[in-house]
């Protein structure tokens, strides 16, 4: 259903990537399998900047790295048992008055090291980006990342933990 709008949106296209809260919808006549794509990405910032250093931006990366630690180590079986890092996690810290929340993601078809890889590369990519900003999304093919001081996903997920 996806491919046939995106085909019609795009006719000359090959490819095509929608992100949308909880995951991606990605096709493309490339064969990307386990690879990290650095292309396709961008940063999008919210309007409202930190006051202070009411939450640093040590802070918010210790949340972010804390997050995909979680995501690479965390196991899950599949449909046919095989045990599988499951590349997702999200969460929240209390710093002083404020809850910063967050949330990680890996496409499936990386491996624990590309995950690691891709988080590390985009929160260096685009620091300038989020580094003032009340909260930020980091999308990419391969990976994205999010954070708020409003909380944005279900807290009763499997993948939730509270710091």
């Amino acid at each position: 259903m996806y491919k046939h709008l995106l085909r019609k949106r795009c006719p000359r296209d090959k490819g095509a990537i929608i992100w949308y809260d909880q995951c991606l919808v990605d096709f493309s006549s490339l064969d990307t399998f386990g690879q990290i794509n650095y292309d396709d990405n961008f940063c999008m910032p919210s309007t409202k900047n930190l006051i202070g250093d009411s939450i640093s931006f040590e802070e918010r990366l210790r949340l972010l790295d804390n997050l995909t630690e979680m995501a690479v180590t965390k196991i899950d079986r599949n449909i046919k048992g095989i045990k599988k890092a499951v590349l997702y996690a999200a969460g929240e810290r209390r710093l002083g008055k404020n809850n910063l929340y967050g949330m990680v993601q890996c496409s499936g078809d990386l491996s624990v090291q590309g995950c690691n890889e891709c988080m590390t590369y985009y929160t260096v990519h685009f620091q300038n980006c989020w580094k003032s900003k009340q909260g930020v999304r980091v999308l990419s093919r391969s990976c994205n990342f999010r954070y708020e001081l409003y909380p944005f996903i279900n807290p009763k997920g499997p993948y939730y933990t509270k710091f």
